[in-house]
């Protein structure tokens, strides 16, 4: 096995730290990349979006989405969905695999939780998680559930997935 180069009156430990700190970095920076989703049932309007991924084909891919709604920002329909930025390796789409929580928040009242999973076509489907006697159950995001979307709300998540090769 080959010795790490090791600086000049560098101990040990300094090394450790020198090398976390990169690997630090890297995690931070993650060579974030854009995506520019396509929507079902979700008309953007003059909404905000943030979506960003880190990943390529045949690795583990990170994306995080947040819209903030606008005044013509809708959900038109049941199941919004939002196309992934990379193809999704298969698999994923069986019995929709859970890939992160969601945020579904109603400005100003309360944060209602959600799950993102991949739906039999590869895009992203966010549900909404409610309660329905003792557990928690999925239930379809319209445009009165978890509750009635309007100006300052937000749909915000973090996935994780293998991308195809």
């Amino acid at each position: 096995m080959p010795r790490a180069r090791q600086y000049p009156e560098e101990t040990p430990i300094a090394a450790l730290e020198r090398r976390l700190a990169i690997l630090e970095g890297i995690i931070q920076t993650g060579n974030w990349r854009p995506w520019t989703p396509a929507y079902t049932n979700l008309t953007i309007g003059a909404g905000t979006v943030l979506a960003r991924y880190t990943g390529s084909p045949g690795k583990l891919v990170v994306a995080q989405y947040r819209l903030d709604f606008a005044g013509d920002t809708t959900i038109d329909g049941t199941n919004p969905t939002i196309s992934a930025p990379i193809t999704p390796r298969a698999g994923y789409q069986v019995n929709r695999t859970p890939l992160g929580l969601v945020m579904l928040r109603d400005d100003g009242n309360a944060n209602h939780p959600g799950v993102a999973s991949l739906d039999t076509t590869g895009v992203i489907e966010i549900m909404a998680l409610l309660a329905s006697g003792t557990h928690l159950e999925t239930a379809a995001v319209t445009a009165t559930v978890p509750h009635t979307w309007g100006n300052l709300d937000v749909i915000a998540f973090t996935v994780a997935f293998e991308a195809a090769v």
